[in-house]
């Protein structure tokens, strides 16, 4: 008799039907996940995930009407944080990047990674919990660097400070 391994989860939030549409086919392509529901908002995710069952896996757009995925992140994080946040989004700044970070993404990928990247990412979100690709990585070291270099700088007073 063959054992059948349970699959894992996937819930979708992105403001852009078409888009979010074709993310779940693919990602139920992939054969050990499955998405059980869209939301066009985080707030349309946030009633879903009170009502319906728990994804293992959210994927949030970053920008989004009514509840963005920095307030959707953040509200998962505190509410079920065994939800693992994937964020994707076009924006590839690294303010944008470390606040999604900040707020509970384990992941965060650029809408236009390849199918295989996706795959990798939510495996590797699953196995050890965070994913880094090597541009987020590099965004993310960037962007630490920026913040120490502001500390380091010298303060020069004048005479009456």
């Amino acid at each position: 008799m063959i054992k059948s391994k349970k699959k894992i989860t996937v819930a979708i939030a992105d403001d852009h039907g078409l888009l979010r549409t074709a993310l779940a086919r693919l990602v139920n392509s992939f054969d050990e996940y499955t998405v059980i529901y869209e939301a066009s908002n985080g707030k349309e995710l946030k009633t879903k995930v009170q009502q319906n069952v728990i994804p293992d896996i959210a994927m949030l757009d970053v920008n989004m009407p009514e509840m963005d995925g920095f307030e959707t992140a953040h509200w998962l994080n505190k509410n079920y944080p065994q939800i693992k946040i994937l964020a994707l989004s076009m924006l590839s700044d690294e303010k944008t990047i470390i606040k999604m970070f900040r707020v509970g993404a384990k992941g965060y990928l650029l809408k236009n990674t390849s199918p295989e990247e996706l795959k990798e990412a939510l495996g590797t979100l699953i196995d050890k919990n965070f994913y880094l690709s090597d541009y987020v990585s590099e965004k993310l070291v960037s962007g630490l660097n920026v913040d120490a270099g502001a500390e380091e700088k010298e303060i020069i007073l004048n005479e009456k400070e």
